[in-house]
């Protein structure tokens, strides 16, 4: 509450200064037959305000993520072999329909073993995972209640005007339902989300605003002066990792609509794929870079090309505002592109691919036997036994790698330790601990025993599958 009361102590000067000006032009607010004087507008204004929160506080739910991989355990590239695990991470929703559907950032819930949804009666629930877009990081979650829920509708983010009041309620700190109060600093707000090694194309649409927000403010909404949710509170732009507090940024309602309609219909956001690297220039936007066996390779555009025209209507927007019509087009038609090329205008015939689920941020799901078991492995060379520790006359392969909350981390199994059997038969290298954890994966087993070697002494351990 204390960002509220700052902002609303910020604009009782303008509120004043606004009454003053009205009273000078002859012109002023009346409430029976009388006058009202500077203090009575604003306690209008304040009262207004309560409602607003009254009524939107039911609809609000906190959010709270338990066992959650660390980000950067998605960039093995870059050296770090451990996975580091977040006990508890804290965020925001609401309510968007009376059957339980509840809109929250993408990030508050990535890579957690739980998740718990407490709404603002006390009740608590364990939602399903409706669908999730990493592209805008915006998710849906699902309760099943006896009732039909209180919700916020979504408004117009178009209709918002920089400089009108904007109320954000969360979780910030742990505090939960906490409500501030600002007005909205400015729109279309985009390029805040980039993040070093992740392929994931992102689709923004951001309402900055001066309500403070703070971390687990997420996912929670932020309203206008009519108790609408314009925007999703989405994250606080820093001068530094190490500080807090800083303008905060929501995605905008009507991007919001788009994303939450297909996440209830399909459970995943179908996007149309064009396959190129691209930047504003004057006159359309430039080709930077044609991806390898993308649509737009096919098609035969290249880099440097500047594109001038998509389907038959110029290209004049902003680059998010091109992405996102790119996004939108049917996945599979053929459209007209205009490109000029050395000066001269080309016109081309592309048809439009599926974004591929390494750019829409999608789960890769396990692909080998290992990375079902929850390990990586190596052959056992005379380096690794150097590393490991491992006497010269051992054979078997060795464990370089153990995935948190998967089969063999739960066995016990450890990073060095030597895989020396498997169900009984003795194991000399990958290709064979691979062939042989294949067929008994085939074969729905529930367990399967491994022999390991740990610190020159055998055992064996039960890898539980379920």
């Amino acid at each position: 509450m204390r960002g509220a009361s700052k902002g609303i102590r910020e604009l009782i000067p303008v509120i004043l200064a606004a009454t003053l000006a009205i009273s000078s032009c002859g012109s002023q607010a009346f409430k029976g037959g009388k006058p009202l004087d500077e203090f009575e507008i604003l306690h209008a204004v304040e009262r207004a305000i309560v409602k607003i929160v009254e009524r939107a506080l039911p609809a609000v739910v906190a959010i709270t993520a338990r066992d959650v991989r660390s980000s950067m355990a998605s960039y093995p590239d870059l050296g770090s072999r451990e996975e580091r695990i977040i006990p508890v991470v804290s965020g925001a929703g609401f309510i968007f329909r009376p059957d339980g559907y509840i809109l929250t950032s993408e990030h508050v819930i990535r890579d957690a073993r739980e998740i718990e949804v407490t709404l603002y009666d006390g009740r608590e629930f364990k939602p399903k995972v409706v669908g999730v877009d990493r592209s805008t990081d915006l998710a849906v979650l699902k309760i099943e209640a006896p009732e039909p829920l209180p919700t916020l509708k979504l408004g117009d983010s178009d209709q918002v005007k920089v400089g009108q009041f904007a109320i954000a309620i969360g979780n910030p700190l742990g505090l939960k339902f906490s409500v501030t109060f600002g007005i909205i600093s400015a729109k279309g707000r985009s390029m805040l989300a980039y993040t070093p090694f992740d392929p994931t194309v992102k689709y923004e649409d951001y309402i900055q605003t001066d309500a403070w927000l703070n971390r687990g403010n997420s996912g929670g909404p932020l309203l206008n002066s009519r108790g609408e949710v314009i925007g999703i509170n989405s994250m606080v732009r820093t001068p530094s990792p190490f500080l807090a507090e800083g303008p905060g940024f929501a995605i905008s309602s009507n991007l919001a609509k788009l994303v939450c309609r297909e996440l209830i219909e399909h459970g995943r956001v179908i996007r149309a794929w064009l396959g190129i690297r691209m930047m504003k220039a004057e006159g359309g936007v430039k080709v930077m870079e044609v991806l390898e066996g993308s649509p737009a390779e096919k098609g035969g555009l290249l880099p440097g090309d500047l594109i001038v025209e998509f389907d038959g209507k110029p290209v004049e927007e902003e680059i998010e505002k091109f992405r996102l019509r790119i996004a939108s087009t049917p996945v599979g038609k053929k459209v007209k592109i205009k490109v000029i090329r050395n000066g001269k205008p080309v016109e081309l015939s592309v048809k439009l691919g599926e974004m591929p689920p390494r750019y829409a941020g999608a789960i890769e799901r396990p692909s080998s036997p290992l990375e079902m078991v929850g390990i990586e492995c190596e052959d056992l060379s005379p380096k690794l036994k150097r590393r490991f520790k491992i006497e010269t006359s051992i054979k078997g392969v060795v464990v370089t790698r153990v995935f948190p909350r998967k089969p063999a981390a739960r066995a016990g199994v450890k990073t060095g330790m030597i895989i020396a059997g498997v169900e009984g038969k003795r194991i000399s290298d990958k290709d064979q601990l691979v062939e042989t954890l294949k067929g008994l994966l085939d074969e729905r087993r529930e367990s399967i025993k491994l022999w390991v070697i740990d610190g020159g002494k055998r055992r064996m351990l039960i890898v539980e599958l379920k």
